[in-house]
């Protein structure tokens, strides 16, 4: 089985291409789990690619990849696993088990995706290495920088995820919620007009009245006046 050196062309794409993988893996699966239409509907077929991409990932790190630094000669498979096990490997592990979300009535395992927000400094610090080692250097603030930046944006968008799940499944056969009594343009909460409607027949409200990603956007208006002032 070939190992692929840092300096190698391979494992620069290849983990550029994780980073990219588990950065969409973060932003996607917490808005479809809580706006999509489909969810534990039919086979999620780009979570699946993504899944997929995890599980190759994980083996390949575990015997192909040595790591940047001090990995550039005379490493074995052995030594590679010993070192990624004391750098990852039980979460990505841990992440990889959502591959088992194609199976029907178990689409809540992509969530174990999310665990991989704890590997997403590791992957900002494999890029600065891998351009390190190419010649180019970032410094740190600016590393730094960028990674204050990324955690913010996250934050926000999963505390939105959230907000709306609440509305969405926890409070499906509440008359009154956030979404419900959100009503731009006045009127009793659930009556036509406001974000999601109540239905008096069915005893519950019908998620969203509107269009998903103008729920989406009042749930983010939500999360970024709580993150960033001091509520609403």
């Amino acid at each position: 089985v070939e190992i692929f050196m840092p300096l190698s062309g391979f494992r620069y794409l290849w983990d550029v291409a994780t980073l990219l993988f588990t950065l969409a893996s973060l932003v996607r699966e917490p808005y479809r789990q809580a706006f999509s239409e489909e969810v534990g509907g039919s086979i999620d077929y780009i979570g699946l690619l993504g899944n997929t991409f995890f599980v190759v990932d994980t083996c390949m790190r575990a015997s192909q990849f040595p790591p940047l630094k001090g990995g550039m000669a005379g490493w074995s498979r052995s030594e590679i696993f010993r070192s990624y096990r004391r750098d990852g490997f039980f979460l990505d592990v841990l992440a990889s088990l959502s591959v088992f979300s194609a199976v029907p009535g178990m689409s809540r395992l992509q969530l174990l995706n999310l665990f991989r927000i704890f590997r997403v400094s590791s992957m900002f610090e494999k890029m600065r290495e891998h351009l390190s080692l190419r010649g180019s250097r970032i410094r740190n603030c600016l590393s730094l920088l960028c990674k204050i930046i990324f955690f913010y944006i996250m934050a926000n968008h999963w505390v939105a995820c959230a907000w709306f799940a609440v509305h969405r499944y926890l409070e499906r056969n509440e008359q009154v919620t956030w979404a419900t009594a959100d009503c731009p343009f006045g009127g009793e909460a659930g009556s036509e007009g406001c974000l999601a409607r109540w239905d008096t027949t069915l005893g519950e409200h019908n998620i969203c009245d509107t269009v998903m990603f103008n729920c989406y956007t009042r749930s983010l208006h939500f999360a970024l006046i709580t993150l960033s002032t001091v509520g609403y």
